[in-house]
């Protein structure tokens, strides 16, 4: 990147630039991305993980098979319909979990405790 701003580029293009970075250095590029952005260039972040575009993009296109399924003002989106962009449906958010036995009384077939992931 920094080669790019030695030779005057205006237009930086990063392809999956958080790939190997600690979640310090993930941070410290933001901040980074912020002050070029202050500074007037502007910048194309490709990436998959979404937490990272919702922290730090203007403007996000979401792309499908190829195309653009839609693009939006980064302040305006949400988990909820960029996923909706990126299977070309909107899904809806999983049923509450169920805490205690079913009214029928049937009995759990597998229960979990203590399990952490």
């Amino acid at each position: 990147m920094f080669k790019l701003l030695l030779a005057d580029a205006r237009i930086l293009i990063l392809d999956e630039p958080t790939r190997s970075l600690a979640p310090h250095e993930i941070e410290g590029l933001f901040q980074v991305f912020a002050n070029l952005k202050r500074d007037g260039y502007a910048l194309a972040f490709i990436t998959h993980k979404m937490k990272e575009v919702l922290a730090c993009a203007d403007r996000i296109t979401v792309m499908r098979r190829g195309k653009v399924a839609g693009t939006m003002k980064g302040s305006e989106a949400t988990e909820s319909n960029l996923i909706g962009l990126m299977f070309g449906k909107q899904i809806e958010e999983s049923p509450k979990r169920r805490t205690q036995t079913p009214a029928d009384g049937r009995k759990p077939l597998l229960e979990l405790k203590g399990v952490n992931a």
